[in-house]
């Protein structure tokens, strides 16, 4: 067999070389270049080669985006407003008369900023209908106002409008912060043979929307205001795979949405920020026997509980946040679900919670729902696949205790009565966990030495009573891979030298630590007195990494070590054959300070003087001495 041969690239001698490629590629590939680059950006480049300027004016998809309207006051508004305009027209006006778009793009939320409640331009409504006159168009994006009061563009007439031949070619429309003519309350698109996807956000002026669109494939109504009814037909949704519905927030509903049983191909389901009843829910998910994922979000169920137990066999991912003020109980039967979110408003307003049919969970987040340690206890046996827990909020929690051997993730926030756990799991990888009031005693943590974990600890100086439950919390963390403690201020992490005199470190085989604090230090040695502390805990940690707000310093530590006869490893030295602890002040050899400030590094090298026995040299960022002992 022949070897490979490599070959030598010759590069262009000149940028007027390299320019002669660029412009000897075919028109589509420099259509994909454009499409990489922004609009305005494509127009200057067009100023330095005719080729560009003509495969510029022949590609098929245009986007326009006018991101920076919003700053400055009325006046600037408006300037950027009209030269936002005019370039759009230029681009248009260079194209030959005869010219087709593919794809047709306009994104300006804030175009109708500082203009009357229903803002519109002669110019965008002559370039949006000269676009839509050539045909063939498949795409149309248009976002021309926030959709907010005062801030909505008119809809053009030639959009939307019944019988219109214009929109026979499109397959996806994207309609955005539009308001339409209030005497049509009432809108039926039914003349888009071919369309696929169609959204519309934030539009005012449509009560009632009926859909009768053969192909549609994907359906988003998105904060549209006042809009109460919404209606599919059967031809419509024979063929519908995903529908979102967001509700606008100061309406809350109800809205009526009238979802036929017979839509075979519909696999997805989206509901946010409505009040429906829960007879609605358990209907769709019964009735709808090829639906994958079913999401109620900010939704208050008007009448009775939310039964879930008759669902469809292909569900795999429910997610339910519930925002009743009554109390609401949840029953879920899905055998093959993979995925569960709930939450409450409240916890109080949970009033059963039932997933005793949900026997192929892989992921489970729970958020304020009313639980107990029986309950976990209970349910994990029956999840024999669960890899993914998440507890947050949840108050009624005492003690925890998970034996699980698939368990991968475990997260507990916000479960401030939480006053013991117990936690085995071989598989686990990573644990995060934070309160506010009480520390927990953790019975057990066992991740095989490769959990990483992150610990956030509650506000408060340290006493005897807490430095005795976070020693024994943080025990179960010394044989961690990483460990993070997060704290609002450095004193949260402070203990003093007094309290911790006697006392023997919790975490002597931890090697990497990272502290993630809101405040600095500001009071005089309070940097040196966090360090302090922190080795305590740590005593013989390599990488020490302190981040406060957006800056990371890190330090990393270099100890003493002896060959193990027996095992044949390195080992750190004891302090004293009589008192078998391996103290960093003892063993610390050399230390690199990176990306500290120069006061800080002056304060840390005469912390490591006096207090490390054998220190050799300090480094900065590993190439610059700035303390040797040896040179003494």
């Amino acid at each position: 067999m022949g070897k490979n041969k490599r070959r030598r690239v010759t590069l262009p001698s000149s940028p007027t070389a390299a320019a002669s490629i660029i412009s000897d590629l075919p028109d589509n590939l420099l259509h994909n270049i454009f499409s990489f680059l922004p609009p305005k950006t494509v127009s200057q480049l067009c100023i330095l080669s005719n080729r560009f300027y003509s495969a510029w004016n022949s590609t098929p998809s245009l986007s326009f985006h006018h991101s920076d309207a919003s700053g400055g006051g009325v006046r600037e508004v408006e300037e950027k407003r009209e030269l936002f305009i005019d370039y759009i027209s230029y681009t248009l006006a260079r194209r030959a008369p005869s010219f087709t778009l593919d794809e047709f793009r306009i994104q300006a939320p804030a175009l109708a900023l500082h203009s009357s409640p229903a803002y519109h331009d002669d110019r965008v409504d002559a370039a949006i209908d000269r676009v839509l006159s050539r045909g063939g168009l498949r795409v149309l994006d248009l976002e021309l106002g926030t959709g907010a009061d005062l801030h909505n563009y008119l809809l053009p007439p030639g959009i939307l409008a019944p019988d219109s031949s214009n929109n026979a070619s499109l397959t996806s429309l994207r309609l955005s912060g539009f308001q339409l003519d209030p005497a049509r309350p009432s809108l039926r698109l039914a003349d888009y043979p071919h369309l696929e996807s169609l959204t519309l956000r934030r539009t005012l002026g449509i009560e009632s929307l009926e859909i009768s669109c053969p192909k549609l494939k994907s359906l988003e109504v998105d904060s549209c205001t006042g809009l109460v009814t919404l209606t599919l037909d059967p031809q419509t949704s024979s063929r519908l795979e995903s529908f979102s519905f967001v509700g606008k927030s100061r309406d809350k509903g109800p809205y009526d949405l009238k979802i036929p049983a017979a839509c075979p191909s519909l696999t997805r389901i989206s509901v946010s920020n409505v009040s429906i009843t829960g007879k609605w829910a358990a209907d769709v998910a019964a009735r709808l026997r090829s639906l994958e994922s079913l999401i109620l979000t900010q939704f208050d169920p008007l009448s009775g509980d939310l039964d879930l137990s008759g669902g469809s066999e292909n569900l795999q991912l429910l997610q339910l946040e519930i925002s009743s003020r009554r109390p609401v109980g949840v029953r879920v039967r899905a055998p093959n679900l993979h995925t569960l979110k709930v939450g409450y408003k409240d916890e109080k307003f949970c009033r059963e919670f039932d997933i005793s049919g949900c026997g192929s969970l892989e992921k489970l987040e729970l958020f304020q729902v009313c639980i107990t340690g029986e309950w976990i206890d209970a349910n994990l046996r029956k999840l024999g696949g669960l890899k993914f827990l998440e507890l947050r909020g949840c108050s009624h929690l005492e003690g925890v205790r998970v034996h699980h051997r698939g368990l991968e993730r475990l997260v507990m926030e916000g479960c401030n009565e939480l006053k013991h756990m117990e936690i085995v799991a071989d598989s686990l990888g990573e644990f995060r966990h934070s309160c506010s009031s009480l520390v927990p005693r953790a019975a057990a943590i066992c991740g095989r030495g490769l959990l990483v974990a992150t610990l956030g600890l509650p506000s408060g100086s340290f006493g005897e009573e807490r430095l005795a439950a976070s020693r024994e919390f943080l025990k179960s963390f010394g044989q961690c891979r990483h460990l993070t403690l997060v704290a609002a201020s450095a004193k949260d992490l402070i203990i003093d030298a007094i309290l911790r005199d006697g006392k023997t470190a919790p975490m002597y085989d931890l090697r990497s630590l990272k502290t993630v604090v809101k405040d600095y230090p500001r009071r005089s040695g309070g940097f040196v007195t966090l360090v302090d502390s922190l080795l305590w805990l740590a005593p013989h940690v390599s990488v020490l990494s302190l981040r406060f707000r957006d800056k990371r310093r890190t330090l990393k530590l270099n100890y003493y070590v002896q060959r193990d006869a027996a095992s044949g490893k390195d080992e750190l030295l004891c302090c004293d054959r009589w008192w078998p602890i391996k103290c960093w002040r003892h063993t610390l050899r050399k230390v690199t300070l990176e990306n500290f400030e120069p006061w800080e590094e002056a304060d840390l090298v005469q912390f490591f003087r006096l207090s490390a026995a054998r220190l050799e040299a300090v480094y900065a960022d590993a190439r610059t001495t700035i303390f040797d002992a040896r040179a003494n």
